[in-house]
C-alpha cells in the first residue's frame, strides 16, 4: 500500500513507550511526504526519529516538541522544509542533512528546543531562524558546510546573542522588535541584508556582498556596520539607522532613501569612517542624509 502526507497534513507521534525506530507507520511499500507536510514528535521523554527505508525522499517539515531527547535513526534524514526545534533535544548524530532552501528554526531557549550533532547537516544552503524568547546561538545549528542565512525573528524586545564569530555566505535579516547582540564578535553576510530590528553589543555586522541590497524599515538601530564590498551595496528599504559606519571598500548607494547617522535613543552622535575616499569608495546620496 501507499502512505502519504499531503501539504496540509500533520502526523503527530506521541506514543514513544517502545523507543523503537518503528514508531513511524510501517509496512507500506510506498511513502510520499510532501515538502510542506509535517511530522511532529511531541511525546515526553526519549524516542527514535526515523523514516522507513521506502521513504527515501526524506522529511518535509520535522518538528521536535515537549521534552526529552529524540535521536535520529536510519539513512533518510534529509529535511526539505523546516526542522522546528520547539522543545527537548534532537540528537542528530551525523545523520541530519538540510536540503537547499530549508530552515532550522530554534523556538526554545538555551536548554530546550536545541540539537546536538557529530557533523554532517550537509553542504547545501539553508537558513537558521531564531524565534520565541531570548537565546544564544549554538554550534550545532551552524555545523553545515554550505552557505547560510540568518533570520532573527524573536518576541518583541528579546535578544539573540552570538556565541562566536559567524560567516554566513548568504543573507542576514533582523526583524522588527528583535535585537542581535554580536557579543564582541563579528558576523559577515555576503548577500542581502534586512534591518528592521536592532544590533547591539561590541563587534560589527560586516557586509561583503557584490551588487547586494539593504532592506528594512529603519525602525531599528544598527550600532556598528562595516562595508567590505568589491562593488556597491544599494539601499532598498525606506531608511537605515546607524551609530557607526565603517566603509572599507565599495560604495553605499543611498539613492532616494534615508540614511540616519546617530540616534538620541542610543546616545550616539554618529560616526562615519571612510579611508581614502574615491569614486569607488563613498556614500552616494540623492535622497536624504540626516545626522
Amino acid at each position: 500500500g501507499t502512505f502519504s502526507i499531503g501539504a496540509l497534513g500533520t502526523l503527530r507521534i506521541s506514543d514513544i513507550s517502545g523507543l523503537l525506530p518503528g514508531e513511524f507507520p510501517q509496512s507500506f511499500s510506498i511513502y510520499t511526504l510532501d515538502i510542506a507536510s509535517t511530522v511532529e514528535y511531541d511525546g515526553a521523554g526519549a524516542a527514535y526519529v526515523a523514516l522507513p527505508a521506502a521513504a527515501s525522499s526524506g522529511w518535509g517539515n520535522l518538528t521536535i516538541s515537549t521534552s526529552g531527547t529524540k535521536t535520529l535513526n536510519g539513512a533518510f534524514n534529509t529535511v526539505r522544509g523546516a526542522l522546528k526545534l520547539n522543545g527537548g533535544t534532537l540528537s542528530a548524530l551525523g545523520l541530519l542533512t538540510m536540503a537547499t532552501g530549508s530552515r532550522i528554526v530554534r523556538n526554545g531557549d538555551d536548554a530546550t528546543g536545541i540539537m546536538t550533532v557529530s557533523t554532517n547537516v550537509g553542504a547545501n544552503a539553508y537558513t537558521i531562524e531564531y524565534t520565541g524568547s531570548s537565546k544564544t546561538t549554538q554550534t550545532a545549528e551552524w555545523s553545515g558546510t554550505g552557505t547560510k542565512s540568518l533570520r532573527v525573528n524573536l518576541n518583541y524586545d528579546d535578544t539573540l546573542s552570538l556565541n562566536t564569530t559567524l560567516t554566513l555566505g548568504d543573507s542576514i535579516m533582523i526583524n522588527e522588535g528583535s535585537f542581535l547582540n554580536t557579543n564582541g564578535t563579528n558576523i559577515t553576510a555576503s548577500k542581502n541584508a534586512s534591518f528592521s530590528g536592532h544590533k547591539t553589543g561590541t563587534g560589527r555586522i560586516v557586509l561583503d556582498g557584490v551588487s547586494a541590497s539593504i532592506y528594512g524599515s529603519g525602525r531599528g538601530i544598527i550600532n556598528a556596520l562595516q562595508i567590505n564590498s568589491a562593488d556597491s551595496l544599494t539601499m532598498i528599504g525606506d531608511s537605515l539607522a546607524l551609530d557607526t559606519l565603517i566603509l572599507n571598500t565599495g560604495k553605499l548607494v543611498v539613492g532616494d532613501k534615508a540614511l540616519v547617522l546617530g540616534q538620541a535613543s542610543s546616545g550616539s552622535n554618529g560616526v562615519v569612517t571612510v579611508s581614502s575616499p574615491s569614486s569607488s569608495k563613498m556614500i552616494q546620496v540623492s535622497g536624504t542624509l540626516g545626522a
